[in-house]
This record gives C-alpha cells, structure tokens and sequence, in this order.
C-alpha cells in the first residue's frame, strides 16, 4: 500500500514528530511509507538519532508551504477552492494518507484517510471567524447564510477521513466537543533504553527552551530557587531541551539562565537520546508544570496533551512531581505512582517529602515502573495496527485475527 503521512513541523524534533516517526517506521515495515513535509533542508538521521528512529525505509517529499487563505480575505467559495487544491497537492495520489496536524484538516484526496491529531487547537467558530468582531457586525441573514455553508464545508471536509487517532483520552474527549469526532486513543510509545541508573539527588525538567512559557521552565526555577533558600541542600535541578539558533530562543535560554544564576542549576540542550535516557536513569524526580496558570476551559491546547515525558521518566523509576491536568492524569495517580501538584505550595510540598523520605521515594519509584509498561512499543505496535485494520490492507488485518477488512 502506497502511504503519505502529512507533517507540517517536521524537521523538529519533539513528541508529536517522534509519534509521527514511530508511526511510519512501523507501517514501512509492511508498506511504501512517504512524510509529507515542509522542510526544506533537514538530516534524517540527526532528526531520527534523538527519537530513536529507524526511518531507513522511510522516503520524504517536501512541499513549500504556503499561507492558508484567511476567512474573511476570500469569498467562502474561493476559499474553498484554495483549501481543496492544497488538500489535493499533499495527499492526492496515495492509498492511505495520514494527517497528523493540530490544525483544521486538509481535505483529503486519497482513497482512504486518517486524521493523527494530538490537539484540536481550534474550533469551527474560530477556524471559520465567528468570533470576530467583524462576523457580528454582519447582518443577520448575513450570517446565517455563511453560518450554513460553513457548517457543509466543515462535515464535507471531515468526511473525506475514514478515522482519528488521537494520543490520549483527554485529546478524544475535546475532539468531541470542538470538531465533533469520535477518535480512537492510541497512546505514544517510549523510547528503548530507559532504565533505573545510580540514582542521584537530581530533579529533572524536559522540554524545549523555545517554548519555555509554555512550558512553564520560569516557573518550576523559581520554585527550586525558593526550595533552596529554605534548607533544602545537595540537590541539583538540571532542565534539558531544544534549543535553536534562532535569536529569540538563544534570548528565551539567556533569561532562563539569569533567572537560575548562583544556584546548583544545569542546562542541557539538544542531548542525543542516550544522554537523555542517562539523565532520566540517574535522576530521582521529574518535575512537569506544563498547565500551571491556565484555564483549562478557556485554552486546553495549553494543557499537557498527553505527557510522554513523564512516562519515559517513570519507566528509568524517576518519580514525577507533574501538574495536575490534561493527559498527566492518564499515566499519574497521585499517591500510587506519582504525584499530582495544583499550586506551587503543592510542588514544593510534595519534592520535599519525596527527596527526605526514601521509603516514598522507593515505592513511588518502582510504581510508576509497573505503570510505564503500559506505554511499551510492543503495546503501541499491536493499539496503531488494530486501529489502522479497517483501513489497511488484508495482509495485517489477516496478522491480526480479523477476517476481512474494506478495501
């Protein structure tokens, strides 16, 4: 089967790309397997090594990207035509075409699609401007003329993909409420390697410094900072991530370190995957406050979607101190494996009791062990390939026990 799989931030390398790479690394093992990108330079192999990827038997086709046209730019219709045409240049040609993408899809122009969302970040209002102060100044025939099409565009454009994966529950649960989709969770798989090490009196914080307000890294500094000036000694706060070239994140790293000087803190950017899994086996506490400060109603993309990284620090027994909200939930239970933090009263709270009790520590550690078996490869080999079944080929629903599939 002749597969595309559509990624407009490849080239990066996080978790949604790494989903993505795991996923057309499995389906090349049976199938032609081609990303879709807007990369114009990148090494497959420097974007494959961090990830862990094997993409050997993976081909990729760039596409110059290009400015969707904005809802009150264009007339609907002209702007329909633009959204079909693109739709077709991507995925027009392919068996299966997989969409993996926060935005409103593409049409899809393959004989069988598949959206692989990790976040609706926007809603039909928004996509189609109805929140706009120039949408209520319309008159009201006005609107309800346009409201109309754009309520037929939207379920036609859905209609041309035959499923949604999402990668977890709580992503299922708004691809409900803001596209009105039922999808299908497959969770993200960890990386191989990951182990308990010598564990040191280490907390760890992942996430890319270009992203450091949204990944809350001021905040968890600060908090490590106040630990310190209240007694708290022989503990290491170490914060690892993506870093680019670009001015803004060498700003963003520069005010990051500012904020930490004089205090027993480290920065690690752009480690290789076996740095990583050092650092995770040798660290005692994950801290994650991706959603500290936000409202969860109002901005849920702003939400840890699911967390993949506090399950690969609980599979190297790295105890996680991460926010309670969106995805962290699903992996967490706060006094079992794991503990859940609202405020930063709670944060700090909770990393004393773990760094001074080692009983906790210890139980808590090979918790979350047991929890992070769950998330195993081989676990989200056997969920993609069932999910995937009604759309692939018979060759692996035949692997999977099922009779007969579409197509």
């Amino acid at each position: 089967m002749n597969i595309g799989i559509y990624q407009a931030y490849w080239g990066r390398v996080g978790g949604g790309q790494r989903y993505v790479g795991v996923v057309a690394e499995v389906l090349a093992q049976q199938h032609w397997v081609e990303v879709v990108h807007h990369c114009p330079e990148f090494d497959p192999a420097a974007v494959a090594e961090p990830m862990e990827l094997d993409l050997s038997r993976v081909r990729f086709r760039y596409v110059p990207p290009r400015e969707r046209p904005a809802w009150s730019s264009v007339n609907p219709l002209r702007r329909l035509h633009s959204e079909r045409d693109w739709g077709r240049e991507i995925s027009e040609g392919y068996d299966l075409f997989i969409d993996s993408s926060d935005n409103v899809p593409f049409f899809c122009h393959a004989h069988r699609g598949v959206l692989l969302t990790h976040f609706p970040l926007v809603s039909f209002e928004e996509f189609h401007g109805h929140t706009t102060e120039t949408w209520r100044s319309r008159v009201w025939a006005r609107r309800m003329a346009a409201d109309i099409f754009h309520r037929l565009e939207w379920s036609r454009r859905f209609a041309t993909y035959d499923l949604c994966l999402v990668n977890s529950e709580f992503t299922r649960r708004w691809m409900k409420r803001r596209w009105g989709l039922d999808s299908v969770v497959v969770y993200p798989p960890l990386r191989s390697g990951l182990k308990p090490l010598a564990k040191e009196p280490v907390i760890l914080t992942i996430g890319a410094f270009h992203h450091a307000q949204h990944k809350k890294h001021e905040v968890t500094l600060e908090a490590f900072r106040d630990l310190c000036d209240r007694g708290l000694s022989g503990w290491r706060y170490v914060l690892v991530g993506a870093c680019g070239a670009a001015a803004e994140d060498q700003a963003s790293l520069a005010r990051l370190r500012a904020t930490a000087e004089g205090y027993p803190v480290e920065f690690r950017t752009n480690v290789s995957g076996d740095e990583l899994n050092d650092l995770l086996g040798r660290a005692r506490v994950l801290w994650h406050s991706m959603g500290y400060g936000v409202n969860p109603e109002c901005e849920p993309g702003r939400l840890e979607h699911f967390g993949m990284v506090a399950t690969e620090a609980m599979a190297a027994g790295c105890v996680p101190i991460v926010f309670d909200g969106g995805g962290l939930r699903e992996s967490v239970t706060h006094g079992d494996n794991g503990l859940l933090w609202r405020t930063l009263d709670d944060l700090e709270a909770f990393t004393l009791a773990v760094a001074q009790d080692e009983v906790l520590r210890e139980r808590l550690s090979a918790a979350s062990r047991v929890r992070a078996k769950g998330f195993s490869r081989e676990s989200f080999e056997t969920r993609l390939l069932e999910a995937l079944a009604p759309v692939l080929g018979s060759s692996n629903c035949e692997h999977l026990g099922y009779s007969c599939c579409n197509g």
